[in-house]
C-alpha cells in the first residue's frame, strides 16, 4: 500500500514537471486590449416624454383580524392553555355587590352598584332590579335572578375610591 502511494506521488510530481505545473497554478492571464476612443460610440438618447404618475389606488378598510370567523377557532383553542382548561363563567350581569345588611330584626339588604351608570341602589328580597329579582341575601354574597338564571354575586373587596372626589 505504501508503495503504491509513492508511486502515484511520484507520477503526479512528473507530470506537474512535464505539463509546466499548469495543473496546480491558475492559468496566465491574456493581456487585455486597450480601448481607443475609436472603439467607443456614443448614441444619444431620445427625449422621452413624461410620463404621467399612476393615481393611488384606493386601500380596503383595515379590519381587527381577531373579528374575522377564520381567526376565532384559532383564538377560542389556544395550543398553549392547559388540558381541560375552560373560559371562567362570565358575570352576566352590571351589577357588584358592595355590602350586605343581616340582621334578625330586620329583613336583609343589600346594597348594589350598577358598574356602568355608578348608581347604589339597596333592596330586599324580592324585589327587582332592571331585569333582575334578588332571590337571596347572604352575608357577603346576593343571589339574582332573571328566568333560570342564576347569577350570585359575591362582597367587591376592592377599595371604594372615586378619583373624580379629588
Amino acid at each position: 500500500m505504501k508503495t503504491l502511494i509513492q508511486i502515484l506521488t511520484a507520477l503526479a510530481i512528473a507530470i506537474t514537471i512535464t505539463l509546466g505545473g499548469s495543473l496546480l497554478l491558475a492559468p496566465k492571464p491574456t493581456p487585455q486590449t486597450e480601448t481607443t476612443e475609436k472603439q467607443i460610440q456614443v448614441f444619444p438618447v431620445a427625449a422621452r416624454a413624461p410620463q404621467p404618475k399612476p393615481r393611488p389606488r384606493a386601500q380596503p378598510p383595515i379590519e381587527n383580524p381577531m373579528d374575522n370567523e377564520f381567526y376565532r377557532i384559532i383564538v377560542d383553542n389556544n395550543l398553549f392553555r392547559p388540558l381541560g382548561w375552560k373560559p371562567p363563567a362570565k358575570n352576566k350581569t352590571t351589577y357588584r355587590l358592595l355590602g350586605t345588611l343581616t340582621n334578625s330584626e330586620r329583613p336583609a339588604l343589600a346594597i348594589l352598584q350598577n358598574k356602568t351608570s355608578q348608581r347604589t341602589y339597596t333592596v330586599s328580597i324580592g324585589e327587582t332590579l332592571g331585569d333582575f329579582q334578588v332571590t337571596e341575601i347572604q352575608p357577603r354574597r346576593v343571589t339574582l335572578k332573571k328566568g333560570n338564571q342564576h347569577v350570585s354575586l359575591p362582597l367587591d373587596n376592592t377599595l371604594l375610591i372615586n378619583p373624580r372626589s379629588r
